[in-house]
């Protein structure tokens, strides 16, 4: 099927935000109650925060700095 361009650019456009929708839809259905096998949002968040707490500490017990950049 030959499309108009101004068609197909529309269609390409359309196509991309589609793809777009559908890994978002993925995305949130790890942590959608009706998804059997559901990720726990308040236990993965105390799990980053603890994982993060110890790379920070290891930083600072290490004397390794980060200057944040001037933009």
């Amino acid at each position: 099927m030959k499309l108009d361009p101004s068609i197909k650019e529309e269609v390409v456009g359309l196509l991309n935000r589609l793809f777009k929708i559908e890994q978002e839809i993925a995305n949130l259905w790890e942590f959608h109650p009706d998804n059997p096998d559901a990720i726990d949002i308040v236990s993965e968040f105390d799990k980053l925060q603890r994982e993060a707490t110890s790379i920070e500490a290891y930083f600072q017990e290490n004397g390794i700095e980060f200057k944040e950049e001037e933009g």
